[in-house]
């Protein structure tokens, strides 16, 4: 609640800020009645105008470390332009429109980072406004993602990690790109995977993945179809409990991927639409602030994933 109080009360964080900002667009745009919305809406204003106090542009952060909660931020301003465009404070819509041209450059800057946030935000920002510039930077996002995903085995990765968060980007592009395959691909195995070895289901512990070790038997049995994180990150929490968000993430990429699959069987694109689109993608790599065209499995700086 304190959030959207007078600045002198705010302790907070931009991060913190962004992800309460978006909790209340989402909120909003569930709202039972109008005057729900009405009183979601104004405390979404004042949510911004926070996040404008506590970050402003001598704030933002340029390191690739940083990247991912850029794109938090990003995502927040997105999905709040969305539902409160017409009714922003002037500061707010300026704000928004800096903070994206800032993360642009940053995309730029740092070619290998990945953000499953910032492909979140391309699809919000394409459903709003038809820009090809989002279109374009989908199949930048994606390429990006499966040059990283070549490297997880000899960087050290474990391939059967949590990677709920992971596929919420994915469903996001998939669902600005469903012409390129190896993201719908992607999908379907990461979310498969996540099913088998992260949902909890009651019985024995020789019954069930050792991923789920951590959970007693009664607690799987309680919260059976509840998600688990994997074991390194519950290390790193240092905790051997399952949380809201571990499942809630996981169900958004699950919903999100039945959506991409629902759109997929109704998908119909000509040859010669198929062709005009890659004749677009190799002009659109200067429209996005970065030269040259993006192709899986080609020369790129190499980088950690933001996941």
């Amino acid at each position: 609640r304190g959030y959207s109080q007078p600045p002198d009360k705010w302790h907070s964080t931009p991060m913190l800020q962004a992800a309460a900002l978006s909790a209340v667009v989402k909120l909003a745009a569930a709202a039972p009645t109008e005057s729900r919305k009405q009183t979601l809406v104004q405390r979404g204003r004042n949510l911004l105008v926070g996040l404008v106090l506590l970050f402003p542009k001598s704030a933002w952060p340029t390191t690739p470390q940083a990247f991912h909660s850029n794109g938090m931020v990003w995502e927040a301003l997105a999905s709040a332009q969305a539902i409160f465009a017409d009714v922003w404070p002037v500061e707010g819509l300026r704000f928004a429109s800096e903070f994206e041209a800032f993360f642009l450059m940053q995309m730029k800057k740092h070619k290998a980072a990945w953000s499953f946030a910032a492909c979140r935000a391309i699809r919000l920002r394409y459903e709003a406004t038809g820009d090809k510039k989002y279109f374009h930077l989908a199949k930048k996002a994606a390429t990006r993602f499966f040059k990283q995903m070549a490297t997880w085995e000899q960087n050290g990765i474990d391939q059967s990690m949590y990677t709920c968060g992971l596929l919420t980007g994915l469903t996001a592009l998939s669902t600005v790109r469903p012409d390129v395959t190896e993201l719908v691909s992607a999908v379907l195995k990461l979310m498969e995977k996540d099913i088998s070895l992260y949902q909890l289901r009651p019985g024995h512990a020789d019954e069930v993945p050792p991923t789920q070790d951590a959970i007693g038997e009664s607690v799987r049995e309680e919260l059976r179809g509840g998600f688990l994180r994997d074991k390194k990150q519950l290390d790193t929490e240092q905790r051997r409990t399952t949380r809201i968000d571990d499942t809630a993430q996981c169900l958004q990429a699950l919903w999100d991927a039945r959506r991409l699959l629902s759109a997929l069987g109704t998908l119909d694109m000509t040859t010669e639409e198929f062709l005009r689109l890659q004749q677009e993608e190799a002009g659109a790599g200067e429209a996005v602030g970065e030269s040259g065209v993006d192709t899986v499995g080609g020369k790129e700086d190499a980088g950690r994933t933001e996941l």
